[in-house]
């Protein structure tokens, strides 16, 4: 009867670590849900925390400082973007809770030899039923003790940063940074075209007035005055829209990155810095194909499906998962000539630049002698800003293309 209830008692020990450890798992996925960015956190822009792991004092001093740099993003968001850091917390938290939980086996096995003790010393082992009560306090110790570190195992695994457990936050990671990364380049396409913008706007303004003047002295009707306000009225009208895109694109990356949006304390953020088109010639796309395979995070969960374990049920999944990996190489080769067609319109972008910046050159020289008008002038200026934002908008278009290539074979390719 004792020996039923041993085994008994080591199932439900068994059963409630088995169901400690599902708990463990299963709480650190609800925390994505949340959208808030509400928390003030402590965060870039104020005095830095102790150096983590992981990090050298340069690089940890750069996430803390007044600037935001385009290579930070992956760092800002894994330390300061508030649904990873609650998402962290959670995960911290659970395993505070298990971690309770060895304690307690460890704290009952503690019990259970003291009352063994108490028996060796009482003399009780010298009958049949101290013996007895000896070896079932023995095999609850030993129970105990193997639970509290079957646990405490399960703790140290899943604290680990490549964790099964601590994967999910890691892929949530990814994923946040590469939204962030477009945000981010989409903020400086906008901030880029403002400067042509406004430099349109005085240039409208400038007409406008000279038509205002050029109607005073009748060389210029009603109708050419109106449509020089008008042509104002909607350079304004366009800048002003950009002018709001920046901002929320703005306040987007701030809030991603885990700064305060508050006026007072916005970072700089900094240029992206130009693509060197020669690193596209480091990607082998036939290696890249398999990494993106093995990398995939669709089919690695399509994979570890079961089928009906059936002849035909087999089969049929193979089947499923070799179409897929056509999918995704059909994909990653698109992928892979989208960079370079991207490359060489951002090479045919500089050209054109070079050419228009001689004649910017030319136009100086003009202007300051007297050879072309104000207007003339700053119409080849229109021309410059207008050249000098579309090679940036190339590279910064080669900038996504790239991204979403390596974005592919890191395993986060839609199919």
């Amino acid at each position: 009867m004792t020996g039923k209830k041993h085994v008994k008692k080591k199932s439900v020990i068994l059963t409630v670590a088995l169901l400690i450890l599902t708990m463990l798992f299963s709480t650190i996925l609800p925390v994505f849900s949340s959208s808030s960015y509400a928390a003030v956190l402590s965060g870039p822009g104020t005095d830095p925390t102790a150096l983590p792991d992981g990090y050298d004092q340069e690089r940890w001093d750069r996430l803390w400082d007044s600037e935001l740099g385009y290579e930070e993003l992956p760092y800002l968001i894994k330390e300061f973007n508030p649904t990873i850091v609650s998402a962290d917390q959670a995960f911290l938290n659970s395993m505070g809770d298990v971690e309770m939980e060895a304690l307690a086996a460890y704290k009952m096995e503690d019990n259970f030899k003291d009352d063994m003790e108490m028996l060796e010393e009482s003399g009780a082992l010298e009958t049949m039923e101290g013996q007895i009560m000896y070896a079932t306090l023995k095999a609850y110790a030993n129970v105990m003790g193997s639970t509290g570190d079957t646990i405490s195992y399960a703790v140290k695994q899943a604290k680990r940063p490549n964790s099964s457990a601590y994967r999910q936050i890691e892929h949530a990671v990814d994923m946040l940074t590469n939204g962030a990364k477009q945000v981010m380049i989409g903020y400086e396409m906008a901030s880029s075209q403002k400067e042509t913008l406004e430099e349109m706007r005085a240039m409208y303004q400038a007409l406008y007035e000279v038509s205002l003047a050029q109607k005073g002295l009748g060389m210029a009707t009603t109708a050419d005055v109106c449509q020089a306000k008008a042509n104002l009225i909607a350079a304004e009208k366009s800048l002003m829209s950009l002018n709001n895109t920046i901002e929320s694109l703005e306040t987007t990356l701030l809030q991603m990155t885990g700064w305060s949006t508050n006026e007072k304390n916005r970072p700089e953020i900094l240029p992206i810095p130009e693509v060197d088109t020669a690193v596209l010639e480091e990607y082998n796309l036939e290696s890249d194909v398999i990494k993106a395979i093995g990398n995939n995070q669709t089919l690695i969960e399509k994979r570890r499906t079961s089928s009906d374990h059936s002849t035909t049920g087999i089969n049929a999944k193979l089947r499923e998962i070799e179409q897929d990996e056509q999918l995704i190489t059909i994909q990653l080769e698109g992928l892979y000539e989208a960079m370079f067609q991207k490359k060489g319109l951002y090479e045919a972008a500089c050209l054109e630049f070079e050419r228009v910046e001689m004649a910017m050159a030319a136009a100086e020289i003009q202007y300051q002698n007297g050879g072309i008008s104000q207007i003339g002038y700053m119409g080849q200026k229109l021309a410059w800003l207008q050249a000098d934002g579309a090679r940036k908008s190339a590279n910064l278009e080669l900038l996504q293309a790239l991204e979403a290539y390596c974005y592919a074979v890191d395993g986060y390719l839609a199919y």
